[in-house]
Order: C-alpha cells, then sequence, then structure tokens
C-alpha cells in the first residue's frame, strides 16, 4: 500500500514568528490558510509547488494484486472448505480478514 500512496494532495506547513514572515507567505499564489498559536507564533498552510514521483506505481500495484491472490486463495482455499456456510466475510483489507463464524 505505501508503494501507491497519493503524494499529489499533500500541503506544506510553516512556522512563522514575525508578521513580515508571514505576509510572504500568505501573498504567495500557493497560500491556503493560516492559525494563530500564540500571538507572535503562527502557522500557514499551502500548497506545494511542485509533487516529486519517486515510488515505484507498478511495484505497488504488483504487490496489492499478488495479496488480494493469496487472500482469495485463503478464503477458497481454507476457510470455506474448513467452515462452510458458516463463515462469512465481514469485511477484508490488503492483509487481513474480519470473519464471522457460526
Amino acid at each position: 500500500g505505501g508503494f501507491i500512496e497519493s503524494v499529489g494532495g499533500r500541503t506544506g506547513v510553516e512556522v512563522v514568528r514575525d508578521a513580515r514572515g508571514a505576509q510572504k507567505l500568505v501573498s504567495k499564489p500557493q497560500f491556503l490558510g493560516f492559525r494563530v498559536l500564540d500571538g507572535d507564533v503562527a502557522l500557514v498552510q499551502s500548497v506545494r509547488g511542485g509533487i516529486l514521483l519517486n515510488k515505484p506505481i507498478a511495484c505497488g500495484f504488483v504487490v496489492l494484486e499478488g495479496a488480494k491472490g493469496i487472500m482469495c486463495s485463503f478464503w477458497c482455499g481454507v476457510l470455506r472448505p474448513m467452515y462452510g456456510d458458516g463463515v462469512r466475510l465481514v469485511l477484508s483489507d490488503t492483509d487481513g480478514f474480519v470473519c464471522g463464524v457460526r
């Protein structure tokens, strides 16, 4: 899952300790918002200027598809034959099942 994380939606946050620094950041087109923490300290949030795609997306896809195959094999080859209609899938994730067993 970590190989295919979305880096596009990330934002930057800077700590500002003076009005001049805050004005400089607020005037940029990337500015999103700010929050004053204390009288002289504020956080300024902005969109990042560029995105670095440094994760091998194809590798992440292959890992997730392999995990699906393993999970399906376990469900069909172990759980269903062992419990039959007495097992139901409540929810699943890449690395686990939550099952109801009667």
